[in-house]
């Protein structure tokens, strides 16, 4: 289309292409999924690390168990996150369901939870200090 064109039927200026090509090799565009689930794929990411030790070293059972025995909380997480996973495992709640208590949508709950949970692994492999 302008002058600035690189690719076939591209709006973007050359610069923005460029840049595009140098930040994934393959040309594709990085979407939030990718990061969650190929954390590999960024050298430089600091969950990345974590994200590896935290599964291989403590199983979710212990996880679950920890968060139901301590009951862990952390002023930037303002979720009551031990009565959510009571609900689910002790009433059968759905995740949805335990978003709507929360009053928010699941996929706002989804990376908090998660959050969470690597903050409680991290508390755990601290040694309880958080």
């Amino acid at each position: 289309m302008g002058e600035g064109s690189k690719q076939k039927g591209s709006d973007l200026p050359k610069w923005m292409q460029e840049q595009q090509q140098a930040g994934k090799p393959d040309g594709h565009e990085m979407t939030f999924e990718d990061a969650d689930h190929e954390p590999a794929a960024n050298e430089n990411s600091e969950t990345e690390e974590s994200q590896a030790s935290n599964d291989e070293e403590i199983n979710k059972d212990e996880l679950e168990q920890f968060i139901l025995n301590e009951r862990p909380t952390f002023d930037e997480l303002p979720f009551d996150f031990p009565m959510f996973l009571e609900k689910r495992l002790n009433e059968g709640k759905t995740w949805s369901e335990i978003s709507r208590i929360a009053g928010i949508t699941s996929s706002q709950l989804q990376p908090k939870w998660r959050r969470y949970k690597e903050m409680v692994t991290k508390m755990m492999k601290d040694g309880g200090a958080a």
